[in-house]
């Protein structure tokens, strides 16, 4: 199986787009957190379900419409 490989800046997004939907809502900052992550983790099990990346080797996919 392959590995996901988290970027610093990355982490640093995913810790600033939870801490402000955080400020509004805690509950739904954790849902957003959870999917976001599972998401991404679950590249490693089928890294070909998503479409090619705008970077070269990566993969990108929409977690949430917002």
């Amino acid at each position: 199986m392959l590995t996901v490989k988290w970027k610093d800046s990355a982490q640093i997004d995913l810790a600033e787009i939870v801490g402000y939907v955080e400020q509004y809502n805690q509950i739904a900052a954790i849902k957003l957190k959870s999917l976001i992550v599972a998401t991404a983790e679950g590249l490693a099990e089928m890294p070909y379900k998503f479409p090619r990346g705008r970077v070269p080797n990566t993969r990108e996919v929409v977690v949430h419409p917002n």
